[in-house]
């Protein structure tokens, strides 16, 4: 049994790593989450891909004794509303005065040897593999709340589970507007986008298509996945059925979803999926918490096929209650 979550408190790195991935996060300022790499295992991460930071004209900085450090450049985990990033956020809370400014700072960390059971939601289950959660805790002294960012690997498989918690620590009553499962930024590097779109009797008609700059979003506000837009986006540069690299997303979620994608000016990308925020609001009373459904993040090296095997593998060992796991079917 080998450890699969580590962290460098020297470099302030998180690393999620098995045989087929790593997933790489670094804590800048002490303060926010940074996603360094989703991809190829590495033995080492030396910060080789961590791009230059410099002044640019319009964008808002933190603090103005370093104005080149931005958050609508810096490669996020989590997007928050009012700091400077007006990209698409992931979280949107709202408090009895109607104020929506939240500003959440790193604070801490946990890992378990195992998977995190949800309650009242389908979740990735332990198996006979190991696997390990990693839970970030982000704190909002003012507000008084707490965000947690669940992080999950196995040792047998190249996927990552992800999932967000927030905890009203608060004496008042908050409200709780948008609350995506993922979020990461990257690099925008000629990716084409992969989604699916079709009607009953003709599901998961392929579209594949460029990146533009905007925002692209795709989902349901029908109560339910359905065939119309199943909960699923893919990133691939030069990828085939059978190789080159593939980053997917998919939802362990049959209700109303969202998947986006967006491509600034800067050619930075932001993915995200999750509950679709058009039709969700969720009062947090005092001490109460909620968690999103989780999120699959799967890396594949060996085209598409690589990614499909991936998570047909994932549903079976992961997914299934195990008391209904080797039963035959009767119907």
């Amino acid at each position: 049994m080998s450890q699969l979550i580590h962290y460098d408190e020297e470099k302030k790195v998180f690393h999620l790593t098995n045989t087929y991935v790593s997933y790489i996060m670094e804590i800048v300022e002490d303060t926010y989450l940074i996603h360094r790499h989703w991809g190829k295992k590495l033995t080492h991460y030396n910060f080789s891909n961590r791009p230059k930071l410099k002044k640019r004209t319009f964008a808002a900085t933190p603090n103005v004794l370093k104005p080149e450090l931005s958050l609508e450049f810096l490669p996020q985990e989590i997007s928050l509303p009012h700091q400077g990033d007006f990209r698409n956020s992931a979280v949107k809370i709202q408090n009895q005065n109607g104020q929506s400014i939240s500003r959440f700072s790193y604070v801490g960390y946990e890992i378990h040897d195992q998977a995190i059971e949800l309650q009242d939601l389908p979740f990735a289950r332990s198996n006979e593999s190991f696997g390990q959660t990693l839970i970030i805790h982000l704190y909002d002294k003012i507000a008084k709340i707490t965000l947690d960012l669940f992080y999950t690997i196995f040792e047998d498989s190249p996927i990552i589970v992800r999932s967000t918690k927030v905890i009203n620590e608060s004496t008042q009553i908050v409200k709780i507007d948008k609350l995506l499962s993922a979020s990461l930024d990257t690099h925008y590097d000629n990716q084409l986008l992969t989604t699916f779109y079709g009607t009953h009797q003709k599901e998961f008609q392929m579209t594949r298509s460029d990146i533009q700059h905007g925002l692209f979003k795709i989902g349901s506000t029908r109560g339910a996945s359905g065939p119309q837009y199943p909960p699923f986006l893919a990133l691939s540069k030069d990828a085939t059925e059978f190789q080159g690299e593939v980053h997917a997303l998919t939802l362990l979620y049959s209700g109303n979803h969202e998947e986006n994608i967006e491509r600034d000016q800067y050619n930075n990308l932001r993915v995200q999926i999750g509950i679709n925020e058009e039709t969700f609001s969720w009062t947090l009373n005092p001490k109460e918490a909620i968690q999103s459904p989780q999120a699959l993040l799967v890396y594949g090296s060996q085209g598409f096929n690589s990614n499909s095997q991936a998570f047909h593998t994932f549903f079976n060992n992961h997914l299934i209650n195990p008391l209904w796991k080797k039963e035959k079917d009767l119907s």
